[in-house]
């Protein structure tokens, strides 16, 4: 699957090799110390319309030297259209991000190294840095 390799590489530029995006989203959250959450890596949702949005442009951008251009439907590929003034604006995401405080409030103390009751392991996701056993956790 071609999104996978995209978001490997997305985890790789953010520092978060191995890890899901949800993952390292609320990794890096709660590492952030001044609220700038521009420095979080983006939700799956979010990088996918990305990824749509740019293979839109990259497309037109190549079929402009052929002679007949038939042009897809943006709204097919991570746009919107207002459909008064007929600019298109890019679709940000579709989703609400998994990846919400109140699912991690509880935070994790095993010392084991194989979590069972943490939020981290009870969302399914892989224990993070405010987990007491981030470095070791087998979830």
């Amino acid at each position: 699957n071609q999104m996978d390799v995209i978001e490997r590489y997305v985890l790789e530029l953010y520092g978060s090799p191995g890890m899901s995006l949800a993952s390292a989203r609320l990794d890096k959250f709660n590492k952030v110390k001044d609220n700038d959450l521009r420095s979080l890596p983006p939700s799956m949702d979010a990088l996918y319309q990305h990824t749509l949005r740019a293979c839109y442009q990259a497309g037109y951008l190549w079929r402009q030297s052929v002679k007949e251009l038939v042009i897809p439907d943006p709204k097919d590929w991570g746009w919107e259209q207002d459909p008064v003034s007929a600019i298109i604006y890019p679709v940000l995401t579709t989703k609400q991000s998994q990846v919400t405080i109140i699912k991690f409030t509880k935070m994790c103390s095993c010392k084991t190294g194989k979590c069972k009751n943490c939020s981290c392991a009870t969302a399914k996701l892989q224990c993070l840095s405010m987990c007491g056993c981030s470095k070791i956790c087998q979830g």
